[in-house]
């Protein structure tokens, strides 16, 4: 069982790339650059290793290294790359599923639980190159993806994706961390009870996608100045004692996680061909393969909500907004036409009502003008849901803009130091339900970061902070304070939904 070819991967792969986590020499500073503009085939991930190589490989070793060696490999970790940001030189600890131990650890594992010197040496491949992957994937976490994401913030702006990758990659780390110290059965063990958290790996796989096509395609903060810099950086950091065992170009990194299952797979079928009887073999192998399955079955229905993503720019014209792309705002999981009325003050406080296109992300949602006639929709607002309020319930009174329709909504955001509301309104009771069942629930930061707004200088605020210092004075003259408000808001016409563009849009996965 292999992970089979996507149509994403395909797009951005042009050759072949090895899938090993250890490399024999340090690759030069051409070389990685090279590297990171490629992105390996997922059929190409077991091609490169053959069971019968590696069998004729062991049997060559094993004339220079004797059982007990094979058993003492572990290596410390400590002076991979030391963290030059002030902080701990620890990896940061994130909370997974993954916390709860397998059965009772030995160590090391009882000499007579393989059969035989072949089995021994396979064991010992799995946690050497378990040991090299951890080394690769801290690499990844704490000096590529933490770069691209320091970058984003001191530009202030949110890559989405991004944002995400880390989370699932600090999830990842942290349950193959807990293999280090493990051998034989109990490795096996943990490996199986790791691999039932495919979700995560999942997670990882797309925004990963997404990530090496910002990368690729040189997008808004991944330019090819920037990711060079970032490569001179993982080379004068590197150590000279370790630093040929690694392969240190970014999109070789990145795709390492998905390869390491793919490896489990083969590593344990030859394990399992050499103990045929050993339950735990057999238990580990099938875990493995059933992984392996529901990932493929996971991610044949993401390919498509990825493509669909992509597409967006025939639709919306994002080169006008920070990420430029729509995969830096995340995966696509809904889409909506709705009215969009916000209030406004020239002369006197009036309300601008527009129709809009609604795209709910991942982690935010982009509100777009949807005239009749324009072939492509402008982008107003971009809020991610932690950086807004929505108030879901008609009834609920809390000053500023009020209506008494169960098809509507309401939104709060922060922007610049002001406050600011607007109504969204539905065609009917149905569709406000299903677009706020797009919304998940999380928690509610006080800061704007990752707001873009691009709404007229006329928008009025609904409040400004008390201790701002830096916002214009005609914002004071347009800001209502919260005075009540009333906006009955209607929902758009239904010829808004018939193009066939929006028909291909809004259609469910």
């Amino acid at each position: 069982m292999t992970l089979r070819h996507s149509s994403s991967f395909a797009a951005i792969s042009s050759t072949r790339v090895r899938c090993t986590e250890t490399s024999s020499k340090k690759p030069d500073k051409s070389e990685s650059v090279r590297k990171s503009k490629t992105w390996p085939l997922r059929t190409q991930l077991a091609e490169n290793f053959s069971p019968k190589a590696f069998t004729a490989t062991s049997n060559q070793r094993s004339n220079h290294r004797s059982a007990a060696e094979s058993i003492n490999t572990s290596r410390s970790n400590d002076s991979i790359f030391e963290r030059t940001n002030g902080s701990q030189t620890t990896a940061r600890k994130t909370s997974t599923r993954a916390t709860t131990p397998p059965s009772t650890i030995r160590e090391p594992f009882e000499s007579g639980w393989l059969s035989d010197t072949k089995s021994n040496y396979i064991m010992d491949e799995l946690i050497s190159t378990e040991e090299a992957f951890v080394s690769s994937l801290k690499i990844l976490r704490y000096h590529v993806i933490e770069a691209f994401l320091q970058r984003c913030k001191l530009r202030g702006c949110r890559c989405f994706a991004l944002e995400i990758l880390a989370q699932t990659a600090s999830c990842i780390l942290e349950m193959h961390e807990s293999l280090l110290h493990l051998r034989g059965q109990d490795f096996l063990e943990r490996v199986t009870f790791n691999l039932r958290h495919y979700e995560t790996y999942v997670r990882y796989y797309v925004n990963a996608d997404a990530f090496s096509y910002l990368v690729l395609n040189e997008t808004s903060n991944f330019t090819t100045e920037f990711t060079n810099s970032v490569l001179h950086n993982l080379e004068n950091k590197s150590n000279s004692e370790t630093a040929g065992k690694l392969d240190l170009s970014i999109l070789s990194l990145v795709q390492k996680p998905m390869a390491r299952i793919v490896k489990y797979q083969l590593l344990i079928a030859s394990l399992s061909k050499t103990n045929p009887e050993n339950e735990t073999i057999r238990r580990s192998l099938t875990s493995v393969r059933m992984s392996l399955s529901k990932i493929n079955c996971k991610l044949d229905r993401k390919v498509n909500s990825t493509e669909r993503t992509r597409s967006l720019s025939e639709i919306v014209r994002f080169d006008q907004t920070i990420g430029q792309c729509p995969s830096y705002y995340g995966q696509l999981r809904f889409a909506s036409v709705s009215s969009f009325a916000w209030p406004q003050f020239k002369r006197s406080l009036t309300m601008q009502k527009t129709v809009a296109l609604l795209l709910f992300f991942e982690t935010n949602l982009v509100i777009c003008e949807y005239r009749s006639g324009m072939r492509r929709k402008t982008p107003l607002l971009v809020l991610p849901y932690d950086a807004c309020s929505i108030v879901k319930n008609h009834l609920d009174f809390d000053g500023g803009l009020t209506n008494h329709s169960e098809s509507c909504i309401k939104i709060r955001y922060h922007f610049q130091d002001c406050e600011y509301e607007a109504i969204l309104g539905f065609p009917n009771s149905d569709a406000r339900v299903e677009a706020l069942s797009s919304i998940p629930n999380v928690p509610r930061s006080s800061s704007s970061y990752g707001v873009e707004s691009f709404l007229p200088d006329s928008v009025a605020p609904s409040d400004i902070k008390i201790e701002s210092s830096g916002v214009a004075q005609r914002k004071y003259q347009q800001c209502y304070f919260r005075k009540v408000i009333e906006y009955q808001a209607r929902g758009p016409s239904e010829r808004f939904f018939k193009s066939r563009n929006m028909r291909r849009l809004l259609r469910s996965d």
